[in-house]
């Protein structure tokens, strides 16, 4: 489990500028957003730590 503390704006800046901010949605619901600098790829991994997508 991971466990964020949101300043202010409800949002928490990593090293290089990337965001993880708490974005209010339709219905009251919430949900975490990424936030990142053009230059910084995010890419999504499995659990295990393998990439979602095999580079082929």
């Amino acid at each position: 489990m991971l466990v964020l503390t949101l300043d202010h704006k409800n949002a928490i800046e990593l090293d290089g500028g990337i965001r993880i901010e708490l974005i209010e949605g339709k219905n009251g619901q919430s949900r975490l957003g990424i936030v990142a600098p053009k230059a910084v790829a995010i890419s999504r991994v499995r659990r295990d730590g393998r990439p979602l997508r095999s580079a082929r």
